[in-house]
């Protein structure tokens, strides 16, 4: 690709346009890429360190516009499924719309520290709730479906 010095600062436009599989190259090195394989396009990072992108709102958004990841400095991270948020970050933690799907123990609240609630579920069959009403400890847990119906 012949490329065409615009400016002392650096800016250089295409002298044509790149066909599939013709890249873009940046660095000393080549580590940057930008290109298109005929099927799939691509920003690639083939060097050494992180590909960061920067800004104080990223958005990754589908060919017909609906969102799909959003980044908001000092701010939440939000998650999405066919345009519809699935997922958010807070700054008390996480909230979720929908159901979630956990393979393997789920725990709520505070694992490391059994004077504050919390609730542990494993697909083994053990669910237990804790909780420390006015400092007096009630712990309640059921092993191996014991007592309790099994959901079919």
């Amino acid at each position: 690709m012949a490329l065409t010095q615009v400016s002392d600062a650096g800016l250089v436009k295409p002298a044509s346009d790149l066909q599939d599989n013709e890249k873009i190259t940046l660095g000393t090195g080549n580590d940057l890429e930008i290109y298109h394989d005929g099927t799939n396009s691509y920003v690639e990072d083939t060097g050494t360190g992180d590909l960061r992108l920067k800004g104080s709102t990223i958005r990754f958004r589908s060919p017909s516009s609906e969102s799909i990841i959003g980044a908001f400095e000092n701010g939440t991270v939000e998650l999405y499924y066919d345009n519809s948020k699935k997922l958010e970050t807070t700054s008390a933690g996480i909230d979720v719309t929908g159901y979630v799907l956990a393979d393997g123990t789920v725990r709520i609240g505070n694992t490391s520290n059994s004077s504050v609630g919390r609730i542990a579920y494993n697909w083994g069959g053990s669910l237990g709730i804790q909780c420390d009403p006015s400092g007096g400890q009630r712990y309640w847990r059921k092993p191996r479906w014991q007592g309790l119906r099994r959901p079919r």
